[in-house]
């Protein structure tokens, strides 16, 4: 039986490393995405304990410069909102991106996966046929020498 030697082995070998390209850059996408939720959470948090803060300076009764502190600093955390919103907006766009570029990846490798698997099994047919033909040989080598034995 001949050795089965795959034609698309290279090929698989590169999607397989493309596949896991694919998947380290979207665990480092999702970390990402991590982080700049992480960071809403934090200005979330900031903006409440600012509220807080205000009730309570209010409460207590305050003077206008303090107000006008609160104020400014309010507005800054509202921009901060503002940006970390957007950027979870485009980290979970770079997630979808990423995720498809995986899905993509693994197609690509299952399809190759696929092509020599058939490819085996060609090669595995091939095979029986060709010890089938050398059994019948065999088989037809034998049968004359049968058939003299019984002659004489």
């Amino acid at each position: 039986m001949k050795r089965f030697r795959s034609k698309v082995a290279a090929l698989l070998d590169l999607r397989r490393r493309r596949e896991e390209q694919s998947l380290q850059d979207h665990a480092k996408v999702l970390l990402a995405r991590q982080a700049a939720l992480d960071r809403l959470q934090a200005v979330a948090g900031a903006i409440e304990a600012l509220r807080l803060d205000l009730r309570q300076a209010i409460s207590c009764g305050c003077s206008a410069s303090v107000l006008a502190q609160f104020h400014g600093y309010g507005g800054q955390l509202d921009r901060d909102h503002t940006e970390a919103a957007a950027a979870v907006t485009r980290a979970e766009s770079d997630v979808a991106r990423s995720l498809s570029k995986v899905l993509d990846a693994r197609r690509e490798r299952e399809s190759v996966e696929k092509f020599q698997v058939r490819e085996r099994e060609a090669h595995d047919r091939e095979c029986l046929r060709e010890d089938q033909k050398r059994l019948d040989e065999i088989a037809l080598r034998r049968v004359p020498h049968l058939f003299a034995a019984r002659a004489a």
